[in-house]
């Protein structure tokens, strides 16, 4: 299993920054290579499913559970490749500042791939990390 952890400070209120993050079109301008398409029909919240392209990974459909409007969400694959298993938490605070941002992931792989996860950790991590500095760079120069 491998976790990253990322977070970042985006000087712009609570609210603009849970809308933008929570808008599944948005994705692209701040997750390169990322493609999500909407599954279900309702308004993205609790139980919304999409399907999420990874380049090095394949295809997962994913929900959406623990939906707070302003405070947070959590995903989780229900199918994918090669059995691996994914779970985010995105995480929203109002600081002084503006908004604190936190994106936690966690990547369970079968036995047989297990030798690729200190790779697959450095990979995700530092994918994590450059997704939050492309949002701030949206949100605060270009939104």
């Amino acid at each position: 299993m491998i976790s990253t952890q990322s977070s970042v400070l985006i000087e712009k209120s609570l609210d603009e920054v849970f809308s933008f993050v929570a808008c599944l079109d948005n994705i692209p301008r701040w997750v390169r290579g990322s493609t999500p398409r909407k599954l279900s029909e309702e308004p993205f919240g609790e139980g919304t499913l999409f399907e999420e392209a990874s380049g090095l990974l394949g295809t997962f459909v994913v929900k959406v559970t623990h939906y707070r409007v302003n405070q947070g969400f959590q995903t989780h694959n229900l199918s994918g490749p090669l059995a691996i298993k994914t779970q985010g938490k995105l995480d929203f605070e109002a600081v002084p500042e503006g908004t604190r941002f936190r994106l936690l992931h966690r990547f369970t792989f079968p036995w047989w791939l297990r030798f690729l996860e200190p790779f697959l950790a450095r990979k995700a991590q530092r994918e994590s990390d450059e997704a939050l500095r492309t949002l701030k760079k949206v949100l605060e120069n270009h939104h």
